[in-house]
C-alpha cells in the first residue's frame, strides 16, 4: 500500500502504521456514539415540547430532523471506518478493509457538510418565523443564500475530490486529488463566519421584540444552545404567550390581550377537591418526568440489588420477572393516573381513600392509608441515602488492593448522614431550582445509562450465550419448586420501580396537574423500563462466571461491582462506571427527599399526624414546607442508627418500602373498582363535584367526577382488576425470606415492621387521632368553584 501524502494524512484519519501507539478506535466509537445520542436526545425534546405546546412543526424543525439524520449517518460511517482499520496496523488490514474505509471516509465528509447545512438552516427559518422586519428578511434570504452555495460547493468537491471514477480513493491517489488541506482550511473559516452570524442575528432579532429584558435573555440563552426548547418552558415564557408578543410587535395585536382575570385551572380543580393552592407551581412536563424517571432510577437500583432476583430466579428468571413487574406497575400507574387526575392533591392515596370509601369507614381506612405512605416514603429515603454511602464504601474497597479497610456499620450511617445533609441542603436553600435540576438529572439519567452500557458491551471479553441467558434458572434459596423461588425473586425487580408516584405527591406543584401528572407517571415508566430492560441484558450477557458470582457470598462487592470490573479489566474503570450510578442514586435521594416531605406536609395539613400544626406550616418566603422537610430528615437520621446496631434489622426496615407503597396503592384501587362498578363515578362532562352544597359539612358524600385522563369503559375494570391481582402477588411474595428457614440475618423483618407500622397507627387513632382526624380538611368551600 502506498504511503500517503501528509495533507492526506492531516485531514483523513487513516490506519496506523506498524509501532504506532495504541489502538484508539474503540474509545472514538464510544465517544461518537455518546455525543451522537446526546444530540438526539436534544433534538427529540426540543422537537417533542414544540409538538406539545403548539400542536404543530415548521420548516426549522424539518432541517433539524435533517441534521439529525445526516449525523446519525455520519455516526455510522466512522463505526464503519473504525471496523475497517481506523486505529489499527496498516500492515494487518486487508485490500477489502481499506477500500471500505476509504469509502466511510468519503460518505463521512459528505454527510459532515450536509449536517452544518441543515443545522445552520433551521436556525435561520426559526429566525424568519418570529420577524417580519425587512432588515432582518433580507439578512435571513441572503445568510440562506450563502449557506446553501457554500454548502453546495463543498459537496461537490468533496464528491470530485479525486476525480470522477472511484472518487474516494485517496490513499492510493493522493497526489491526483484536489489540495484538500488548503479546501478544508477554507470549510472550517467559513464554517466559523457563519456560526457567528447565526449568533449576532438573533440577538438583533430578539432585541427588536417588545418584552421584557429576563424573557430576551431567556431566549437568547435558547438560541446559543439551538435546541433547549425546555429553558424557555421552564421560564414561563410558553409558545402561546410569545407568540402574541411578536404579533404585538409586527402591529397585528393579539386576541388574548382582553382584559379580566386568567382562568387558572389548576388553582379550579384543587378548590372542586377542597383544598387550597398555597404552594408555587414551577414544575412542568418535563421537569416532572425528570424527577420521577431520577427518582426511580431503576436501571441504577436494579444493579444494586441485582443479587436479589439473581440468587432466586437467575439469569431467566430475572428477565421474566422484570417484565411481569414492568407490565404489572404499568397497569397500577393507569389506575393511579385515573385517580390523580380526578384529585390531584398531594395527599394522594390517602385522599383518594376517604373519598372513595364507605361513609362508615373512610376516617379509618384514610388514616391507615395515609399512615402506611409516610413511612413508606421515608423508608424509601433512607434506602436510597444507604445506597449512596453502601456504594461508595465498595468502592473503597474494591480500590483497597492490599485489603486493609475493615467496614463497620457507623461508617455507612456516617456517610448516610452526610448525603442526607446535602439532599436537605439542595431541597431547602436552592428549591427554587429544583425543576431546572430534575430536567438535567432525566438528560445524565440517559446518558449515563449509555456511558455504562457502552464499555460494559464493548469491551467485555466472554459474552454469554442467548441460551444461557434466557433458559437459565437458580434456586439458591432451596425452595421446594423452581416456580416458588422465582416468585420469591420477583421482590428485587419490583423494589426497582418503586417511587414512580412520587408525582402524585408533588402535584400541587405541576402545571396542568390533572394530565401532566398521569403522563408523567406513564413516560417514567415507559423510559426506566426501556433503560432497565436493556442494561439488564448487558450485565446478564457479560456475566461470564455466573456460578462463581452466586457463590462467592462473603464478597466485599456487589456482583454487578465484579461483573464490571471483569469487563473493563481494571479497577479503576469499574470505579468510573459505578460513580456514575452513585451520582444518579444521589440524585434520587434528593427527589426522594422532596416528595416525602410533601406527603408528610399534606397528611399534616389534614391532622393525621402528631404535632400537625407545626408540620403544616408553609414557608412564606420559598413557599415549600421546610418543617416537614426537616422531620423527614430527623425520622430518617433516626433510622440510620439501626444500622449500627443490627445491619439485618436495618435491611429490614428500609425494605418496608414495598408493603407500605403497595398496601397504599391496593387500597385505593380496590376501592376505585368497587365505586367503578357502583357507577359511583359521573361522566367527566357532569356538573356534579364532590361538594354537597346543602351540607358543607359532608363535602364528600357527593359525586366524586372523573378527570381529563382515564381509562374508560370494560377497560377500565379490567386494568383495575390486573392491578389489584399483580399488588396482591407482590405484597404476599414480599414478606417471605430470601432462603428456607433463615437465620436471623437472613430473616425477612419487612412483615415484623409493617406489622408494628399498623399497631402504632391504630393504637394512636384510637387513643389521639379518631377524634381530630376527620379525613382530608375542606378548605374552599363550594362558592369558590
Amino acid at each position: 500500500m502506498m504511503a500517503p501524502s501528509l495533507f492526506v494524512s492531516f485531514h483523513h484519519p487513516v490506519p496506523r502504521q506498524p509501532g504506532s501507539s495504541a489502538d484508539v478506535g474503540p474509545f472514538v466509537n464510544v465517544v461518537t456514539w455518546i455525543l451522537l445520542i446526546t444530540s438526539a436526545l436534544a433534538v427529540l425534546t426540543r422537537l417533542i415540547t414544540k409538538r406539545a405546546l403548539r400542536r404543530s412543526l415548521d420548516f426549522d424543525d424539518a432541517f433539524v430532523l435533517l441534521a439529525l439524520l445526516a449525523s446519525i449517518c455520519s455516526g455510522a460511517s466512522v463505526s464503519v471506518q473504525i471496523d475497517s482499520g481506523l486505529g489499527r496496523d496498516s500492515h494487518v488490514l486487508t485490500e477489502r478493509q481499506i477500500v471500505v474505509y476509504q469509502q466511510a471516509e468519503y460518505a463521512n465528509k459528505l454527510l459532515y457538510v450536509a449536517t452544518l447545512c441543515f443545522a445552520k438552516l433551521s436556525i435561520i427559518s426559526l429566525l424568519m418565523i418570529l420577524t417580519e422586519s425587512k432588515l432582518h428578511r433580507n439578512l435571513g434570504l441572503g445568510l440562506t443564500g450563502f449557506i446553501a452555495l457554500w454548502s453546495a460547493l463543498s459537496e461537490v468537491v468533496s464528491a470530485f475530490q479525486c476525480g470522477a471514477i472511484e472518487p474516494w480513493r485517496f490513499l492510493v491517489r493522493g497526489g491526483d486529488c484536489f489540495n484538500l488541506a488548503t479546501f478544508w482550511q477554507t470549510v472550517g473559516v467559513v464554517n466559523i463566519v457563519t456560526d457567528l452570524a447565526l449568533i449576532l442575528f438573533p440577538v438583533h432579532v430578539i432585541m427588536t421584540l417588545q418584552m421584557s429584558t429576563s424573557k430576551k435573555i431567556t431566549i437568547l440563552t435558547f438560541f446559543g444552545a439551538r435546541s433547549l426548547t425546555k429553558v424557555i418552558m421552564e421560564k414561563h415564557i410558553d409558545l402561546q404567550t410569545f407568540d402574541h408578543e411578536i404579533l404585538r410587535q409586527r402591529g397585528r395585536g393579539s386576541m388574548s390581550e382582553g382584559k379580566g382575570p386568567k382562568f387558572d385551572r389548576d388553582k379550579y380543580e384543587l378548590a372542586r377537591v377542597g383544598k387550597e393552592q398555597v404552594l408555587k407551581r414551577r414544575f412542568g412536563l418535563a421537569s416532572m418526568t425528570g424527577l420521577s424517571c431520577g427518582l426511580m432510577c431503576t436501571w441504577e437500583t436494579l444493579l444494586v440489588i441485582f443479587s436479589i432476583g439473581f440468587a432466586n430466579g437467575g439469569p431467566a428468571g430475572l428477565i421474566y420477572g422484570f417484565i411481569l413487574i414492568w407490565l404489572g406497575n404499568f397497569s397500577v400507574f393507569v389506575c393511579i393516573g385515573e385517580l390523580a387526575s380526578a384529585v390531584p392533591t398531594a395527599g394522594g392515596q390517602y385522599h383518594w381513600v376517604s373519598l372513595l370509601a364507605p361513609r362508615s369507614n373512610k376516617k379509618f381506612f384514610s388514616y391507615l392509608t395515609g399512615w402506611l405512605t409516610v413511612v413508606g416514603w421515608i423508608a424509601a429515603l433512607t434506602s436510597v441515602c444507604y445506597f449512596v454511602a453502601d456504594l461508595i464504601l465498595q468502592l473503597v474497597s474494591l480500590n483497597d488492593l492490599d485489603r486493609t479497610y475493615t467496614r463497620e456499620g457507623w461508617h455507612g450511617t456516617l456517610l448516610l448522614w452526610a448525603i442526607l445533609l446535602l439532599c436537605v441542603f439542595i431541597n431547602v436553600f436552592i428549591s427554587g431550582a429544583l425543576p431546572t435540576i430534575e430536567v438535567v438529572v432525566l438528560i445524565v439519567h440517559v446518558l449515563g445509562f449509555f456511558g455504562i452500557l457502552v464499555p460494559l458491551v464493548y469491551l467485555t471479553p466472554i459474552h454469554n450465550s442467548a441460551k444461557q441467558i434466557f433458559t437459565t434458572f437458580h434456586n439458591e434459596g432451596a425452595w421446594n419448586t423452581q416456580t416458588l423461588a422465582f416468585f420469591v425473586g420477583l421482590q428485587g425487580n419490583a423494589l426497582a420501580f418503586v417511587g414512580t408516584d412520587s408525582v402524585v405527591h408533588m402535584a400541587e406543584e405541576v402545571k396542568n396537574a390533572s394530565t401532566d401528572v398521569p403522563r408523567s407517571m406513564l413516560l417514567s415508566l415507559v423510559v426506566n423500563g426501556t433503560l432497565a430492560l436493556g442494561m439488564l441484558f448487558a450485565v446478564l450477557f457479560s456475566a461470564h462466571d455466573i456460578p462463581a458470582l452466586l457463590g462467592d457470598q462473603n464478597a466485599a462487592t456487589a456482583p454487578f461491582l465484579r461483573i464490571f470490573k471483569d469487563a473493563v479489566g481494571s479497577e479503576a474503570g469499574a470505579t468510573v462506571m459505578v460513580a456514575i450510578i452513585v451520582l444518579l442514586e444521589f440524585c434520587s435521594a434528593m427527589g426522594c427527599l422532596a416528595a416525602a416531605s410533601r406527603m408528610t406536609w399534606s397528611f399534616a395539613r389534614d391532622r393525621g399526624l402528631p404535632f400537625s400544626r407545626a408540620l403544616s406550616v408553609i414557608d412564606k418566603r420559598s413557599t415549600i414546607p421546610i418543617v416537614s422537610i426537616l422531620a423527614v430528615t430527623v425520622s430518617t437520621a433516626l433510622l440510620a442508627l439501626i444500622n449500627i446496631g443490627n445491619s439485618a434489622a436495618f435491611n429490614g426496615t428500609i425494605f418496608v418500602v414495598l408493603e407500605g407503597f403497595y398496601l397504599s396503592y391496593l387500597l385505593a384501587i380496590g376501592l376505585l373498582l368497587w365505586r367503578r362498578l357502583r357507577g359511583d363515578l359521573e361522566n367527566p362532562e357532569s356538573s356534579l363535584t364532590i361538594f354537597n352544597e346543602t351540607q358543607i359539612d359532608e363535602a364528600y358524600d357527593g359525586s366524586l367526577t372523573w378527570g381529563p385522563w382515564r381509562l374508560a369503559g370494560a377497560w377500565g375494570v379490567a386494568n383495575n382488576v390486573v392491578a389489584i391481582c399483580y399488588l396482591t402477588l407482590i405484597i404476599f411474595f414480599s414478606f417471605w425470606p430470601s432462603e428456607v428457614s433463615p437465620d436471623l440475618v437472613h430473616m425477612n423483618w419487612a412483615g415484623v415492621v409493617t406489622g408494628s407500622v399498623a399497631l402504632f397507627s391504630v393504637a394512636y387513632y384510637l387513643l389521639f387521632a379518631k377524634k381530630s382526624y376527620i379525613g382530608p380538611i375542606v378548605e374552599v368551600g363550594p362558592h369558590a368553584l
